[in-house]
């Protein structure tokens, strides 16, 4: 494959992901009330596309250091696994499964808040403002992970809504950087 071409499809995967990743987030933080259930599943489907969508841009930008890279695969992996946890346990065994779910979910946010902030201060090759996002949206959802973390007796559909926000928050980032692409 051509560099262009690698450069048009990682760009376009980047809009896709982080429009569907966006409209999971906005689906969680409306019907929050309509039922944890649903609401973990959405948000499984949702981990899973971060996932994949950390993995594409880890394995195809080429203009990423290996560390950078190296943070985008495993978090991406992470996020998969998370995400397919999430998805089954969500399925099996519904009632159990929510509280430790909601942990796990959080972890993950906690988890790929650091590797943004961490491609924000080291990727050169993104525009210094986007990185400035990435680095602010990687501190967002750090503190809204911890959030969940420390206040594990607040009501389940207010904790998913505070992870629904990190979910949009890394559904805009993806989405813009779509939009620019790389320098």
């Amino acid at each position: 494959m051509s560099k262009r071409m690698s450069e048009k499809n990682l760009r376009a995967s980047n809009l896709l992901f982080g429009l569907i990743t966006i409209v999971i987030a906005v689906i969680v933080i409306l019907y929050s009330v309509a039922g944890v259930i649903f609401l973990l599943l959405l948000t499984s489907i949702g981990l899973i596309i971060i996932g994949v969508a950390r993995l594409i841009n880890g394995y195809a930008n080429e203009k990423l250091d290996s560390s950078a890279k190296l943070a985008k695969i495993l978090s991406g992996l992470l996020a998969i696994l998370f995400g397919i946890i999430v998805l089954i346990s969500t399925l099996t065994t519904p009632i159990l499964a929510i509280d430790i779910l909601i942990i796990l979910i959080a972890i993950l946010f906690l988890i790929i808040g650091v590797a943004r902030v961490f491609v924000g201060v080291l990727t050169k090759e993104y525009y210094k403002w986007y990185r400035v996002i990435l680095i602010f949206v990687g501190i967002v959802v750090i503190f809204l992970s911890v959030i969940v973390l420390i206040n594990l007796s607040m009501s389940n559909n207010a904790l998913l809504f505070i992870l629904a926000i990190s979910m949009l928050l890394t559904g805009f980032a993806r989405l813009i950087l779509g939009i620019i692409g790389i320098q």
